[in-house]
Protein backbone atom coordinates (compact mmCIF):
# COMPACT_ATOMS: atom_id res chain seq x y z
CA UNK A 1 0.00 0.00 0.00
CA UNK A 2 1.25 4.00 -0.94
CA UNK A 3 1.45 5.92 2.50
CA UNK A 4 1.07 9.45 2.12
CA UNK A 5 3.75 11.77 3.36
CA UNK A 6 2.49 12.16 6.29
CA UNK A 7 1.94 8.87 7.00
CA UNK A 8 5.00 7.61 6.67
CA UNK A 9 6.40 9.98 8.95
CA UNK A 10 3.89 8.42 11.85
CA UNK A 11 5.36 5.42 10.87
CA UNK A 12 8.59 5.99 12.00
CA UNK A 13 7.83 6.50 15.13
CA UNK A 14 7.43 3.14 16.90
CA UNK A 15 11.28 3.17 15.57
CA UNK A 16 11.79 5.39 18.63
CA UNK A 17 10.44 2.84 21.41
CA UNK A 18 13.53 1.23 22.70
CA UNK A 19 11.50 -2.43 22.56
CA UNK A 20 11.20 -2.04 18.72
CA UNK A 21 12.37 -5.50 16.90
CA UNK A 22 11.78 -4.30 13.49
CA UNK A 23 15.07 -5.53 11.59
CA UNK A 24 13.84 -4.25 8.15
CA UNK A 25 11.10 -2.21 6.78
CA UNK A 26 10.49 -2.07 2.94
CA UNK A 27 9.16 1.31 1.72
CA UNK A 28 10.02 0.75 -1.99
CA UNK A 29 6.14 1.61 -3.24
CA UNK A 30 5.92 4.55 -1.94
CA UNK A 31 7.77 6.78 -4.96
CA UNK A 32 6.08 10.38 -4.83
CA UNK A 33 5.96 10.41 -0.98
CA UNK A 34 9.63 9.84 0.07
CA UNK A 35 11.43 13.30 0.57
CA UNK A 36 13.61 14.87 2.79
CA UNK A 37 10.87 15.54 5.84
CA UNK A 38 10.14 11.47 5.43
CA UNK A 39 14.38 10.60 5.90
CA UNK A 40 14.83 13.26 8.38
CA UNK A 41 11.76 11.41 10.64
CA UNK A 42 13.33 8.12 10.13
CA UNK A 43 16.73 9.36 10.68
CA UNK A 44 15.16 10.67 14.42
CA UNK A 45 13.23 7.50 15.31
CA UNK A 46 16.90 5.57 14.55
CA UNK A 47 18.74 7.83 16.72
CA UNK A 48 17.83 5.36 19.63
CA UNK A 49 16.83 2.17 17.83
CA UNK A 50 18.99 -0.61 18.52
CA UNK A 51 17.06 -3.46 16.09
CA UNK A 52 16.52 -1.82 12.51
CA UNK A 53 19.12 -3.00 10.22
CA UNK A 54 17.58 -2.45 6.82
CA UNK A 55 15.34 0.39 5.84
CA UNK A 56 13.97 0.59 2.49
CA UNK A 57 12.86 3.65 0.68
CA UNK A 58 12.77 2.41 -3.07
CA UNK A 59 12.58 5.99 -5.34
CA UNK A 60 13.98 8.73 -3.44
CA UNK A 61 14.20 11.68 -6.59
CA UNK A 62 12.59 13.83 -3.41
CA UNK A 63 15.10 13.54 -1.44
CA UNK A 64 17.72 15.99 -1.48
CA UNK A 65 21.72 16.46 0.18
CA UNK A 66 19.84 17.52 3.62
CA UNK A 67 17.68 14.19 3.92
CA UNK A 68 20.35 12.27 3.53
CA UNK A 69 22.51 14.34 5.32
CA UNK A 70 19.99 13.86 8.65
CA UNK A 71 20.63 10.34 8.30
CA UNK A 72 24.20 10.37 8.21
CA UNK A 73 24.58 12.86 11.01
CA UNK A 74 22.68 9.38 13.17
CA UNK A 75 25.06 7.04 11.91
CA UNK A 76 28.04 8.92 12.59
CA UNK A 77 27.24 12.26 14.41
CA UNK A 78 30.48 13.99 14.27
CA UNK A 79 30.46 16.76 16.77
CA UNK A 80 32.32 15.04 19.61
CA UNK A 81 33.57 11.66 20.63
CA UNK A 82 30.70 10.93 23.06
CA UNK A 83 27.98 11.72 20.48
CA UNK A 84 29.95 9.45 17.77
CA UNK A 85 30.44 6.31 20.57
CA UNK A 86 25.88 6.97 20.88
CA UNK A 87 25.39 7.31 17.50
CA UNK A 88 23.41 4.58 15.82
CA UNK A 89 25.88 1.19 14.74
CA UNK A 90 22.98 -1.15 13.85
CA UNK A 91 21.71 0.03 10.41
CA UNK A 92 23.27 -1.76 7.75
CA UNK A 93 21.58 -1.39 4.83
CA UNK A 94 19.82 1.74 3.27
CA UNK A 95 18.18 1.13 -0.01
CA UNK A 96 17.56 3.68 -2.26
CA UNK A 97 17.27 4.09 -6.07
CA UNK A 98 19.39 6.93 -5.87
CA UNK A 99 22.98 7.59 -5.09
CA UNK A 100 23.83 7.50 -1.50
CA UNK A 101 25.96 10.26 -0.14
CA UNK A 102 29.96 8.89 0.63
CA UNK A 103 30.16 9.36 4.38
CA UNK A 104 26.17 7.66 5.12
CA UNK A 105 27.31 4.78 2.51
CA UNK A 106 31.13 4.17 4.81
CA UNK A 107 29.23 4.16 7.79
CA UNK A 108 26.83 1.69 6.62
CA UNK A 109 29.62 -0.41 5.78
CA UNK A 110 31.31 -0.01 8.88
CA UNK A 111 28.15 -1.05 10.66
CA UNK A 112 28.28 -4.38 9.11
CA UNK A 113 31.07 -5.32 11.98
CA UNK A 114 29.07 -7.16 14.34
CA UNK A 115 31.39 -5.79 17.14
CA UNK A 116 29.67 -2.76 17.94
CA UNK A 117 32.67 -1.04 20.34
CA UNK A 118 34.65 -1.91 17.46
CA UNK A 119 32.67 0.04 14.97
CA UNK A 120 32.30 3.44 17.28
CA UNK A 121 36.18 3.31 17.82
CA UNK A 122 36.88 2.69 13.86
CA UNK A 123 34.36 5.97 13.65
CA UNK A 124 35.67 7.92 16.18
CA UNK A 125 39.23 7.71 15.21
CA UNK A 126 38.24 8.55 11.59
CA UNK A 127 36.38 11.45 12.63
CA UNK A 128 38.70 13.04 15.39
CA UNK A 129 42.03 12.10 14.85
CA UNK A 130 43.75 12.78 11.46
CA UNK A 131 46.01 9.39 10.08
CA UNK A 132 43.89 7.38 12.62
CA UNK A 133 45.49 4.94 15.38
CA UNK A 134 48.86 6.02 13.89
CA UNK A 135 48.16 9.44 15.23
CA UNK A 136 47.16 8.47 18.22
CA UNK A 137 49.43 7.03 18.95
CA UNK A 138 51.96 8.92 18.21
CA UNK A 139 50.65 11.48 20.73
CA UNK A 140 50.34 9.22 23.31
CA UNK A 141 53.86 8.43 23.62
CA UNK A 142 54.81 12.04 23.47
Amino acid sequence: NNFTAIGLRILSNPLRHPTCNLEELHLRDNHNTINDEVVTAFAHALANNLSLKVLQFGYTRFVTPRGWSAVANVLCSKSSIDSIYASNHTLTGLLSKSILPNDLVSSLELNQNNNKFEIARTKILQNHFSNGINNLQRNFWK
